[in-house]
């Protein structure tokens, strides 16, 4: 990921789960399941507020391409937590 920084600490606590799922699995409470979620675990402190938001926009982008529908990078939906 751009911008990440290139130290033992990130790359060896850093690792990728998709779990993909039926539409009717997930939805919001107004029963839309047009969407992703995106969720990032860091080691705390490793990542500053700009390259939390960056690496969360960047895998969300990567997620709707993949998923072939490009609307879906428009949504605001990941978050990122740090983790100890």
């Amino acid at each position: 990921m751009e911008g990440v920084p290139s130290t033992d600490l990130f790359k060896k606590n850093t690792a990728a789960f998709v779990h993909e799922l039926p539409s009717e699995a997930i939805s919001n409470a107004a029963g839309d399941n047009n969407y992703v979620r995106v969720q990032v675990l860091t080691p705390v402190n490793v990542l500053n507020e700009k390259k939390q938001v960056g690496v969360v926009r960047e895998l969300t982008d990567i997620v709707a391409a993949a998923a072939g529908d490009r609307t879906l990078a428009k949504q605001d939906l990941g978050t990122h937590h740090g983790i100890s």
